[in-house]
């Protein structure tokens, strides 16, 4: 091979990653530039009161995430739906996540799951009392 050959090889390859660069960063700017996302207040269900204000956003890569700082001033029975949200930010599948319960000020770990109808529920019970559950989720958003 000669040296014209491979340098207008080595030009070529620089120009296909020069394309290829080009083509990520304007992904990426579009990405990168985007607002701010719009949080939403968690609609909470019967019997549960917010700690601190819980909501839900989506960002500008469809991620979905959730913040909850709740009380119930009554026992919680297993699968108490705690919110449920708008059809639009229901995952892709039912899962669950790690959260945190306190009663009478000591934290205990907890599971909270995300069902795919959107319900928020978790798998702790108490069985008398108030409790407290505090949560942040995030998973890719439909």
């Amino acid at each position: 091979m000669g040296f014209e050959t491979f340098t207008k090889g080595m030009q070529d390859a620089n120009e296909v990653l020069n394309r290829n660069f080009a083509a990520v960063e304007t992904q990426l700017s579009s990405k990168a530039g985007a607002e701010p996302p719009q949080k939403f207040e968690l609609p909470l269900a019967e019997g549960w009161t917010k700690y601190q204000q819980p909501y839900y956003q989506r960002n500008a890569f469809g991620e979905v995430t959730i913040w909850g700082a709740v009380k119930k001033d009554s026992a919680i029975e297993k699968s108490d739906v705690i919110a449920t949200l708008p059809k639009g930010f229901w995952p892709p599948a039912p899962f669950e996540a790690p959260a945190m319960k306190f009663v009478d000020g000591a934290p205990t770990a907890v599971m909270v799951f995300v069902h795919g109808n959107g319900q928020i529920s978790t798998s702790s019970t108490t069985s008398t009392g108030s409790a407290a559950l505090s949560f942040i989720i995030t998973y890719a958003g439909q």
